[in-house]
């Protein structure tokens, strides 16, 4: 019986270990929000850049590098997620063939919005900068003639991981 106890005791302890190092973020932009689950914890920081379609900026300083997620928007003249992405990726990925970065993978996922279905592109990538590895997530997508970037940047794996999880769950606020 005692056997029992111990390991039902020992269980239960490695259960609560693997919850305690996910922590929940809300972050929320137009009409979309999301929860973020991450070893870190993300809050809204002051936009300190000059560029106006930067909407949101949500950061972490307990990674010991400051992760961040940024969330930019611009007017565009077409509904289309995919072209949106597309024109997008071609300037990322210029980028990426000068810095020698590597996408890893780039796929369609959709967002729920009432009964309305939103698609969107996420893609993930690494840069080796100086000898550490960065890990970024991008998510585009269109709604209401309005295109929106996503972006994460981590040099925690698992941070990178969760976050990019969680980005695929984007809703409508209700």
């Amino acid at each position: 019986m005692k056997k029992w106890i111990i390991w039902l005791a020992l269980l239960a302890t490695v259960i609560l270990a693997g919850c305690a190092k996910t922590q929940t973020s809300n972050i929320s932009f137009g009409v979309f929000s999301d929860a973020i689950k991450s070893p870190f914890v993300y809050s809204a920081s002051k936009i300190t850049s000059a560029n106006p379609n930067i909407e949101k900026v949500y950061t972490t300083a307990a990674s010991g590098f400051q992760s961040s997620i940024i969330i930019a928007s611009e007017a565009v003249l077409s509904g289309d997620s995919v072209s949106f992405a597309n024109d997008n990726l071609k300037t990322v990925r210029a980028g990426i063939e000068k810095n020698k970065w590597s996408i890893l993978n780039t796929y369609n996922i959709e967002f729920a919005c009432g009964d309305k279905k939103i698609p969107a592109i996420i893609s993930t990538m690494t840069a080796t900068v100086g000898g550490q590895t960065r890990y970024i997530t991008q998510v585009y997508f269109v709604s209401d003639l309005k295109g929106y970037v996503i972006s994460h940047l981590s040099e925690d794996k698992s941070d990178a991981s969760s976050v990019t999880d969680s980005l695929k769950g984007i809703t409508c606020k209700k």
